[in-house]
């Protein structure tokens, strides 16, 4: 753990008796070493911005959809672990530097971190084009234009709440489908017993499997 996240930890359990984790509003993915040459950047591991929400810190601080982050508080950042602790480490409402890659130029920017719960909630209020409830899962998807179907809506009661999937989460694949951009790609997984889906949440995608 980084000396400089135990030392804000600690800062945040000493004034407010609970850690706040800030947040800036991205999804991100990991480019592997085979791929970032062609994006002209040397061979090794990168941090690729897949969404950038509006109206969050990122949005406001210039960041798009596609920017590669090269460091973050002047700290180079060579993968998704990395970047995921160096904003846990950042401190909310302080202003915070990313030097990204954007169609073969390097940019300055910047970003004021604010609470992750205050992201949450703003992803919670997404409004879909369309949506379709998946019952037997307990969750609601929609097609918002983004990557991936977006979680709106889920049953409290069901499997995706026993998995800690929350509205704004999204859904980029299901193993056997492949990649899931529209609504009616989604609509087989109605008649399934089990799926296995890949997750983006919070910045870090995985795979759950949920069987009713």
């Amino acid at each position: 753990i980084p000396a400089n996240l135990v030392k804000r930890v600690g800062e945040d359990l000493l004034a407010h008796g609970e850690v706040r984790w800030p947040g800036i509003g991205v999804d991100a993915e990991e480019i592997g070493a085979d791929q970032t040459p062609a994006l002209g950047l040397p061979s090794g591991t990168a941090v690729r911005l897949a969404h950038v929400f509006p109206d969050t810190p990122a949005d406001r601080g210039g960041l798009e959809n596609g920017d590669i982050v090269l460091t973050v508080g002047g700290v180079k950042i060579a993968g998704q672990m990395q970047f995921r602790s160096r904003l846990a480490a950042c401190r909310i409402g302080q202003e915070v530097p990313l030097t990204v890659w954007r169609h073969g130029k390097t940019l300055e920017r910047s970003v004021i971190p604010v609470a992750l719960d205050e992201i949450k909630k703003k992803r919670a209020t997404i409004k879909a084009e369309d949506e379709i409830e998946l019952k037997s899962f307990g969750l609601h998807l929609g097609s918002d234009g983004q990557p991936g179907l977006v979680v709106t809506e889920i049953d409290p009661k069901g499997l995706a709440a026993q998995a800690g999937l929350e509205p704004g989460d999204r859904v980029l694949a299901e193993r056997s489908a492949g990649a899931l951009k529209t609504i009616d790609e989604a609509k087989p997984l109605n008649r399934r017993q089990e799926i296995t889906v890949q997750i983006l949440k919070d910045g870090r995608a995985f795979w759950l499997r949920m069987r009713k």
